[in-house]
C-alpha cells in the first residue's frame, strides 16, 4: 500500500497489504503464542457467507415508485416529491463583496434554481438581494426579511477562505435559526458550475429545501419490513442520539449532544433536540447524553403535536457507544427514556414498547467479497485468481462472528465510491417490542434510505445521520447564546438534574419557536 496519505487504497490494495502484515508478523513462530498455545490459522481471512436484503419500496407520489440504483444505493426522484410544499415568499441572497464580478454566475444560478423549484411544485415568488459579509448586515437584513414575512432565505456564501466562510455560514444561522426564525438553506460559491453539475446542484438543493420547510421527499415503506406480523396499526416513532466531544470538556469548551426523532411511522420528517454538557468544575466529558429525559419529553410532544397520538413503539438508535459503556447507557440513557414516558404517559400500562439498539460504524472490522476472475490465470498455481471487492449494499452478517445468543448484526447499507466500506455494527440491548433479527435488520436497513436530504442511501438510519451533523453544525450556535435553558436555572429541571450521575450540568439550545419543530441543524 502507498504511503501517499492522498492514496485511498482499495479493497484489493487493502487485502493484499493485510496479508502482507499477517504474513510477517508470523504468529506461530511466537514463543508467546507457543506458550499459551495460541495457534493463528493465518493461511486466509476468515471466509462465510453473508445475506443480501431486499431494497425497500420507496414512493414519491400517490402513484409513483422512486427508482432506486440497485449498485450505488441512489434514490432517483424523477421530478416528483411525495408532498412538495411551495415557499410563497422566497429570498435568492448573496452574502458577500465584489458582487459585480459574481453578478453573471449568481443569475444564472437563481435562475436554474427557480426553474428548478417550478418543476418540482415549491417556487411562489422570489426577490434577490446583496448582503455584506459581517453580523451587523446580516442581523439587519434578517430583521428586515422577518418584517416582510420571509419564510426561506437561499443563501449564497462568498469568502477568502475556509475561516471566512465558516464565520460567515455561523453568523447566517444565528440570526435565521435563533434570532428572527427563518429557515436559511446555504450554498457556498464557489461551488456553483456553469455547466451540467448546476442542474444535480439545484436537484440536491430542492431536497434539503422541499425538507427543511417542511415537505416530505420520499416516503419509505418501512412496514414492509414486518411482513410476518401486522403491525398496520402500530404508531412507530424513531430516535436517533450523538454527543460530540471536543479535545478537552469544560464548561467554555463543551461535549454537545443531539436527539433527533422523528415526526411520524414512516420517518420522513425529523425534529431535533441539542444540547450542550459539561462539567460545573474542571475538565471532564461524559459519553452519556445528560439532557435526555427533556429532549425526550420535547420531542413526544413534537410526535402528539404532529399527529394528535403518541406511538406506542419507540425505536432508539444510539450512536459512539462503546461495549465497556453498554451497563451504564443501561442504568442512565435507559432510565432517563423512562423518565420521560412518565412525564407523557403517566401510568406505566400506557407507555410505549422500547427498542434500544446501539450503533458503531467506528469499529476496524473489513469485509471483503470475491469472485474468481474468469478471464485471468495464477501462472504458479493454474487457478483463477480471486478478485477482492467491496460489499454490496443491504449486505448484512448475522452469524460466526457475531454474539451468539444476542441479537447483534454488521450492516452494509451504502456505497463508496473510494476505499473499502465500512459497514455499521448494531447491538440490540433492550428489544421490548419482540422484533425478531430479520425484522430489525430490515427496518435498519430501510431506515438508511430515509434521509430526505441525501439522494442516495447512508451508513446509518437517518435519525443517526442527522444527530451527528447536529452535533456539528450547532455547536457553534451556543457562544455567547443567551437563548438557551440551563438545568441549574430552570426550576422544572431540577428533578431530571438530581439524577445525574457525576456532576455535570447542561443546556439545551433554544432555537426561535417559528423554527422550534424544524431540521434547522440538519
Amino acid at each position: 500500500m502507498q504511503n501517499d496519505n492522498t492514496h485511498i487504497p482499495t479493497p484489493e490494495e487493502r487485502y493484499n497489504y493485510t496479508r502482507h502484515v499477517l504474513d510477517h508478523c508470523e504468529y506461530n513462530s511466537s514463543l508467546l503464542c507457543q506458550a499459551v498455545g495460541l495457534h493463528i490459522d493465518d493461511d486466509e481471512m476468515l471466509e462465510f457467507n453473508a445475506g443480501i436484503l431486499p431494497l425497500p419500496y420507496i414512493k414519491t407520489s400517490l402513484k409513483y415508485q422512486a427508482h432506486i440504483d440497485v449498485d450505488s444505493g441512489q434514490i432517483l426522484l424523477d421530478e416528483r416529491l411525495q408532498k412538495p410544499k411551495s415557499i410563497s415568499t422566497l429570498a435568492v441572497t448573496y452574502f458577500g463583496r465584489d458582487f459585480q464580478g459574481r453578478k453573471e454566475v449568481f443569475d444564472l444560478f437563481t435562475d436554474k434554481l427557480i426553474d428548478t423549484m417550478e418543476r418540482y411544485s415549491l417556487y411562489g415568488r422570489h426577490e434577490e438581494h446583496i448582503v455584506e459579509p459581517n453580523f451587523e448586515q446580516i442581523s439587519q437584513y434578517f430583521r428586515s426579511m422577518s418584517e416582510q414575512m420571509c419564510e426561506f432565505v437561499v443563501c449564497i456564501m462568498h469568502g477568502q477562505s475556509e475561516e471566512e466562510l465558516t464565520e460567515l455560514r455561523n453568523n447566517i444561522k444565528k440570526c435565521g435559526t435563533i434570532l428572527y426564525g427563518i429557515m436559511t438553506q446555504c450554498a457556498v460559491y464557489s461551488e456553483i458550475y456553469m455547466d451540467e453539475r448546476m442542474t444535480n446542484y439545484c436537484d440536491n438543493l430542492i431536497r434539503k429545501i422541499n425538507f427543511k420547510n417542511g415537505g416530505i421527499n420520499t416516503e419509505v415503506v418501512l412496514y414492509s419490513a414486518f411482513k410476518d406480523r401486522n403491525i398496520d396499526k402500530d404508531k412507530l416513532m424513531f430516535f436517533g442520539g450523538a454527543v460530540l466531544h471536543p479535545m478537552n470538556v469544560t464548561c467554555q469548551n463543551p461535549s454537545i449532544a443531539a436527539i433527533v426523532g422523528s415526526g411520524n411511522s414512516s420517518c420522513s420528517t425529523t425534529a431535533t433536540r441539542v444540547s450542550k454538557q459539561y462539567p460545573k468544575e474542571g475538565n471532564r466529558s461524559i459519553h452519556m447524553i445528560v439532557g435526555m429525559a427533556e429532549m425526550i419529553i420535547e420531542l413526544l410532544d413534537y410526535y402528539r403535536h404532529e399527529n394528535q397520538y403518541l406511538p406506542n413503539k419507540v425505536i432508539f438508535y444510539r450512536d459512539g457507544i462503546n461495549n465497556e459503556e453498554f451497563l451504564e447507557v443501561l442504568d442512565y440513557e435507559i432510565a432517563a427514556i423512562r423518565r420521560a414516558f412518565f412525564k407523557i404517559y403517566g401510568d406505566k400500562r400506557n407507555h410505549p414498547h422500547l427498542t434500544f439498539i446501539i450503533v458503531n460504524h467506528r469499529h476496524h472490522t473489513r469485509f471483503f467479497t470475491y469472485k474468481r476472475n474468469l478471464y485471468r490465470t495464477d501462472d504458479a498455481s493454474g487457478e483463477r485468481p480471486k478478485e477482492t471487492d467491496n460489499m454490496s449494499i443491504g449486505c448484512v452478517i448475522d452469524t460466526t462472528i457475531v454474539h451468539p445468543y444476542q441479537h447483534n448484526f454488521y450492516l452494509n447499507s451504502h456505497n463508496t465510491d473510494r476505499g473499502v466500506n465500512n459497514p455499521s455494527l448494531y447491538d440490540v440491548i433492550l428489544n421490548e417490542n419482540d422484533f425478531t433479527l430479520n425484522e430489525l435488520e430490515l427496518l435498519t436497513y430501510y431506515l438508511c434510505f430515509t434521509d430526505s436530504r441525501s439522494s442516495s442511501s447512508e451508513a446509518t438510519p437517518s435519525v443517526v445521520h442527522q444527530a451527528n451533523k447536529a452535533t456539528i453544525n450547532a455547536q457553534d450556535l451556543f457562544d455567547n447564546s443567551t437563548n438557551s435553558t440551563g438545568s441549574n436555572r430552570n426550576k422544572r429541571m431540577q428533578s431530571l438534574q438530581n439524577t445525574i450521575p457525576i456532576d455535570l450540568d447542561y443546556e439545551i439550545l433554544q432555537v426561535h419557536e417559528n423554527l422550534r419543530n424544524r431540521p434547522v441543524f440538519a
